[in-house]
C-alpha cells in the first residue's frame, strides 16, 4: 500500500480514500501540451477571424468552426485530465447497508449508491488492457471476466460498476481486503 490510500472508520461509516496523485512528469507534460494546444486553438480563432471579414469563403468559415468546437472540445478534456490527476480522489463510503462511491474533485462529485445486498462478484479486473466498457462471459466456465476502467468491478442489479481507476493492483487488492471486512461475504461470491 502506498500513501495514496487511507481507511478509517468516520461518522459517516468506513471510509476508504484513494487519491490521484500518481501523475508527476506527466501533469507536467500535459501542461506543456496545453500550452501548445491552446496557442494553436488561438491560431485557429485568428484565422477565423480573419476568413470571416470575407463573405466568399462561407465554406472555409463552416470548417473552421467545425474544427475549432473539436479543438475545444479536445481541450476541455485534457483539462479534465489533468484537474484529475492532481485533485481527484475516489471516496467509498460504508454504512449500514450502502455503499457510496463517489469521483470526487475538490469536493465536487456525485456519489453512486449501491444497496450491499444487490452487490456480487466484487473481484479485482481480471483482464484490464483489451477493449473498453464491456463484459465477456466464458459460457464453458461461467466465468465472468471485467474489462474496462477501475481495478475492482462488481456486478450490481445485473449491470458491471467499476471503481478504483487510480491505483494499481497492489492497491486494488489492499482495497478490496479493507471492504472485506466490512461488507458480507455475499458481496463477492459469483452468483451463477
Amino acid at each position: 500500500m502506498n500513501n495514496n490510500i487511507t481507511s478509517k472508520e468516520t461518522v459517516a461509516g468506513h471510509e476508504i480514500v484513494i487519491k490521484s496523485g500518481n501523475i508527476g512528469i506527466i501533469a507536467g507534460l500535459l501542461v506543456i501540451w496545453l500550452f501548445g494546444w491552446t496557442y494553436a486553438g488561438y491560431m485557429l480563432l485568428k484565422m477565423f477571424i480573419d476568413i470571416g471579414s470575407n463573405p466568399v469563403d462561407t465554406v472555409k468559415i463552416v470548417l473552421l468552426l467545425v474544427l475549432a468546437i473539436i479543438w475545444f472540445v479536445g481541450e476541455i478534456i485534457m483539462i479534465g485530465i489533468l484537474v484529475w490527476g492532481i485533485f481527484g480522489r475516489e471516496i467509498i463510503t460504508i454504512n449500514q447497508g450502502i455503499v457510496k462511491i463517489k469521483n470526487d474533485i475538490v469536493g465536487i462529485g456525485k456519489p453512486r449508491i449501491f444497496y450491499v445486498n444487490n452487490i456480487n462478484d466484487m473481484q479485482i479486473n481480471v483482464t484490464i488492457g483489451a477493449k473498453l466498457f464491456e463484459v465477456k462471459a466464458d459460457f464453458r466456465t461461467d466465468k465472468r471476466k471485467f474489462v474496462g476502467i477501475g481495478l475492482i468491478n462488481f456486478f450490481y442489479e445485473g449491470k458491471v460498476n467499476r471503481f478504483c481507476m487510480s491505483a494499481d493492483k497492489k492497491d486494488a487488492e489492499f482495497v478490496l481486503t479493507e471492504m472485506k471486512k466490512v461488507l458480507p461475504e455475499k458481496a463477492f461470491r459469483v452468483n451463477k
